[in-house]
């Protein structure tokens, strides 16, 4: 009965996030606060086509002026615009990329994997749109540094993936190998935000095509 009681007040708290992009806004600032410079620095400098898979109003985003950034929530991305944090926004799902073959130079999923239900889905969308030779994946996600489930749960943030450091290498791992990734390399970025600091580290994954 308790479990059920929090469950419910997880989901009324997630719902009333996704209506408002200005309390989206302050959780970020919130759980995230200091974690996004730190992450960002674990990757080059990114040139030509770069595509954000999750960027909601922008907060977080990467700052490049040739990135196209999609979310599924058109409320986060309205406020995104509204403050100059988003170039190209658009809503669209990352099952569902709404575009062509080998388009992108770059794929960025931060701080979503986690949302994502389908991984499989995910793969096959980066692999079909990302260019087939010096294109890069980056994944970014925070897992739990212990106690993780590497299951489904509910949560304040919506049904998400409770990942521990190698349930969470093990699922990319898996996943590379079926959608012809190889996993050039693993970082894990020391920030001291409020959810790193209770137990969570964020890891940066990045993958490049390859046709084996």
């Amino acid at each position: 009965m308790i479990a059920l009681g929090k469950q419910i007040r997880e989901s009324i708290f997630s719902r009333i996030i996704d209506k408002s992009g200005l309390l989206y806004d302050l959780t970020v600032h919130a759980v995230h606060f200091g974690a996004r410079d730190e992450r960002y620095k674990l990757i080059p400098r990114l040139n030509g086509r770069i595509l954000e898979i999750g960027c909601g109003t922008g907060k977080s985003s990467i700052n490049s002026n040739e990135a196209i950034h999609i979310d599924i929530n058109p409320k986060f991305l309205k406020r995104g615009l509204r403050k100059n944090r988003l170039t190209i926004p658009i809503c669209a799902s990352a099952y569902h990329l709404p575009f062509k073959e080998k388009f992108f130079d770059s794929i960025l999923v931060p701080d979503t994997f986690h949302h994502l239900i389908f991984h499989h889905k995910l793969f096959r969308e980066c692999r079909r749109t990302l260019k087939d030779n010096n294109a890069l994946l980056y994944i970014f996600d925070p897992v739990k540094l212990k106690k993780g489930t590497n299951r489904l749960q509910s949560t304040a943030d919506g049904i998400t993936w409770n990942f521990t450091l190698t349930g969470l290498y093990d699922r990319i791992s898996k996943l590379s190998k079926t959608h012809k990734f190889k996993i050039q390399s693993s970082k894990i970025a020391k920030c001291k935000s409020v959810i790193h600091l209770s137990g969570w580290c964020d890891i940066l994954f990045t993958l490049i095509p390859c046709n084996q």
